[in-house]
C-alpha cells in the first residue's frame, strides 16, 4: 500500500480522518494530537459515538482532563474499524473557544445570560 500526494486532485472524503490509522509505525498523525501527548501518558475510556447514526464504538484518550484523541474501538458489528471526521476531530471544540454560559449581543458586547 502506498499513501501520497495528488498534485492536481485532492482526497476529500467523510472518512478521510481513517487514513491516519492506516499507518503502522506512527508517521501520519493528526495535527491537533502531534506532540500533545506521549501514548503512555494517556487514560484510555471506552464511549459510544452520538454524532452518527450507527453508534460507533470510540475510545477516548485523555490527558489532565482534557480529551486529546478519539480513536475507533475495534467492534466488528457496529463499525469495524472506521469512525467518520467529525467524531474524530470534535474534541476540538470541546477545548477551543468553548461558551460556558448563553451570550447575546447587546449594543455591540456579548453579555452573560441565565
Amino acid at each position: 500500500m502506498e499513501v501520497g500526494v495528488y498534485i492536481n486532485k485532492y482526497i476529500t472524503d467523510e472518512l478521510l480522518g481513517n487514513i491516519i490509522d492506516l499507518c503502522p509505525v506512527g508517521a501520519l498523525t493528526s495535527m491537533p494530537y502531534a506532540f500533545s501527548a506521549r501514548s503512555w501518558e494517556l487514560r484510555k475510556f471506552k464511549s459510544i459515538d452520538i454524532l452518527d447514526a450507527l453508534g460507533s464504538s470510540i475510545r477516548l484518550d485523555v490527558v489532565n482532563n482534557s480529551i486529546v484523541r478519539i480513536v475507533p474501538y475495534i467492534d466488528e458489528v457496529v463499525n469495524e474499524e472506521w469512525i467518520t471526521n467529525i467524531t474524530r476531530f470534535s474534541y476540538d471544540s470541546l477545548n477551543i473557544k468553548r461558551l460556558y454560559y448563553p451570550q447575546i449581543i447587546l449594543y455591540g458586547k456579548f453579555i452573560n445570560i441565565s
